[in-house]
């Protein structure tokens, strides 16, 4: 089966999603550093 080569897509896109999530982290982080910094 070709499963071997579809795979490099699927790590690809793995890979792209935890560059997604690290941004998105690092985001709330900030927020968060915000909201204690003010109150």
């Amino acid at each position: 089966s070709g499963r071997r080569k579809s795979g490099e897509g699927v790590t690809k896109l793995k890979w792209e999603e935890e560059e997604q999530w690290g941004s998105h982290k690092a985001v709330v982080e900030g927020e968060r550093a915000v909201r204690e910094s003010q109150s």
